[in-house]
């Protein structure tokens, strides 16, 4: 992971892009995985771990009726997580992550190791599902690649 948290560091760095995040499963790893890359507090606008839904609402204006009918894990919820994020960062790059790591919480709809994304980056949001094996620690680690290794790919 250090060689693609360094290419993504470096690329925020050299185009001047600032980021921002709304971590809930994975608790500010990903985020603490950029901090570790000296300089970043060049682009590293700031970070929020929204586990919580109290929290999603407060901080981040997730609608109370949009985690009533969809739940926090969920592609509306992380979109509304991203926007939220953009309106009180105003970082160039937000991205939003909100998973069931486990062992429990799963449901036949949404099992362990679901976890959606969200990118806001040029005005454009980019919402995705993924279904990652594993224990708590290994979904949150898979998630973490996953949202940096989209981020790299769209700079």
């Amino acid at each position: 992971m250090n060689n693609l948290v360094f290419r993504l560091a470096r690329k925020l760095i050299e185009n001047n892009l600032t980021i921002s995040g709304a971590e809930s499963c994975t608790g500010g790893m990903v985020v603490s995985e950029l901090v570790g890359f000296s300089g970043i507090s060049a682009v590293l606008n700031e970070s929020y771990v929204t586990y919580s839904n109290e929290s999603k609402i407060k901080i981040l204006s997730v609608n109370p009726v949009t985690l009533q009918q969809h739940g926090a894990v969920s592609a509306e919820c992380v979109k509304e997580m991203v926007s939220g994020l953009k309106k009180i960062s105003n970082a160039d790059i937000c991205f939003a992550v909100s998973g069931i790591a486990g062992p429990d919480g799963g449901s036949i709809e949404k099992p362990v190791g679901t976890v959606f994304f969200a990118i806001l980056f040029n005005d454009e949001i980019s919402v995705w599902e993924k279904l990652f094996d594993g224990d708590r620690n290994e979904v949150r680690s898979s998630s973490v690649v996953e949202v940096l290794t989209k981020i790299s790919n769209i700079i």
